[in-house]
């Protein structure tokens, strides 16, 4: 898919749409999600100005990365979410599944709209220890009167482990919390496919906006020839899906090991009592 083919996005940032209709829905938005790779390419260089590029080029409101670093020697002790919001010019938190001295690693979220932190932690992994630790950060975004809530994880390696982190991403500390409420979007890297428990688990109260695209859903790892779609997106029924993208182009095949997965999206306003 060539960049140029990608519509461009309405810019509302209050909510807009006819408040007369019942239920009516606002502007449209744009979301994405990326495993950035450490903000290393597949010809094995550091470089995130270019993922900077790429998430400019298809000009998201909202962006979840997973696999974003700070201050690895590896990396030249970059803070690459810094780096990136710089660029960007957009605000961002940062939560590291992993630490490891100063090094830092894990999942960050950018918005272009007013955003504020509600949850991050790190996810149950197997005992005694898990083999990586996995995390997740969730943030409420402010669109007018409507408070959407946005999870962004990156989940482990280990089914066992995965089916773990699930468990707790659909329980009272996230999905199932009070403040968790309508309208929300779960993204991230799954390392699952579509067959597995997790997927059917997180299929119970949300919809995988790849069922809504038409046609076949599109994979995005590897990125170079892309078999499998460990990239997902989760929403409620309050969320409209207007289009789902993998954009396949000579700079997403080179700057990470993952596709992007962007999502174009409404909120459908509550119906009046």
């Amino acid at each position: 898919m060539e960049i140029d083919n990608v519509p461009r996005v309405v810019h509302g940032t209050r909510g807009e749409g006819d408040d007369s209709l019942p239920g009516a829905a606002t502007a449209t938005y744009r979301l994405m999600t990326y495993n950035v790779h450490r903000c290393v390419g597949l010809d094995r260089r550091h470089a995130p100005h270019r993922i900077a590029e790429v998430i400019a080029l298809l000009n998201p409101h909202l962006v979840a990365l997973q696999e974003i670093e700070d201050c690895n020697p590896r990396t030249g002790r970059v803070d690459q979410a810094q780096v990136i919001s710089d660029i960007l010019q957009t605000e961002f938190h940062f939560h590291p599944a992993r630490q490891r001295g100063g090094t830092k690693f894990g999942n960050a979220i950018f918005s272009r709209l007013p955003m504020r932190m509600i949850r991050s932690a790190i996810l149950p992994g197997l005992p005694p220890l898990p083999v990586q630790s996995r995390g997740a950060l969730w943030v409420s975004i402010g669109i007018g009167d409507v408070n959407l809530q946005i999870i962004n994880t990156h989940l482990g390696l280990i089914p066992r482990e995965r089916l773990l982190q699930a468990g707790s991403l659909v329980g009272r500390e996230w999905l199932a919390h009070p403040e968790c409420r309508e309208p929300r979007i779960l993204c991230g890297d799954f390392n699952a496919t579509s067959a597995s428990r997790i997927y059917r688990l997180f299929g119970d109260s949300l919809r995988d906006v790849h069922r809504e695209n038409g046609g076949k859903p599109a994979s995005t790892w590897p990125s170079f020839f892309p078999i499998l779609r460990y990239d997902r997106v989760f929403v409620d029924p309050r969320i409209i899906v207007c289009k789902v993208l993998v954009p396949r182009t000579p700079l997403t095949a080179v700057a990470s090991d993952h596709l992007p997965l962007v999502l174009d999206f409404k909120i459908l306003k509550k119906q009046p009592l």
